[in-house]
């Protein structure tokens, strides 16, 4: 997305063909992470694709869910508005929620970082929630990075 898509590249090429070269790396390093499922070569795979793939689209300072968008000053002005309204209580009543909501957070971000789970597929998981009546929501946008 960051260097092929309807909207147009947004990193040069030069970092495109940088992130290219480890792909294939990454991808021999989370195959053994989807066929061993150990925190340790899951985080490897996590990190090293992170590092050599992600970061340098993060370095751009472009919208995650949204590539034509760049972050000035930050990406998400809304989000305190948003973390206000989905702690009224007759929204989370609504919802069905009954726990305060938080945006994500970097202490469960590392602990993620440190599993399997963070480099895992969870697309397995969405039959097992539904069954134990969990409401999923899944969004996906022709411009997320």
């Amino acid at each position: 997305m960051a260097c092929e898509s309807n909207y147009g590249p947004v990193l040069p090429q030069e970092t495109c063909d940088e992130m290219a070269s480890h792909y294939p790396m990454c991808k021999k390093l989370l195959q053994r992470c989807y066929e061993t499922k150990t925190p340790l070569s899951c985080a490897t795979a996590n990190t090293f694709c992170y590092n050599k793939i992600e970061a340098p689209y993060s370095a751009s300072l472009r919208n995650d869910y949204d590539i034509r968008d760049k972050c000035q000053p930050n990406c998400y002005p809304i989000l305190k508005d948003m973390a206000t309204y989905l702690n009224i209580p007759e929204v989370q009543v609504a919802l069905g929620v009954h726990r305060n909501f938080q945006f994500c957070q970097d202490l469960v971000m590392k602990k993620f970082t440190f599993t399997a789970d963070g480099a895992l597929p969870q697309t397995q998981n969405i039959v097992d929630l539904l069954e134990d009546g969990i409401s999923v929501l899944i969004y996906a946008g022709d411009a997320d990075w």
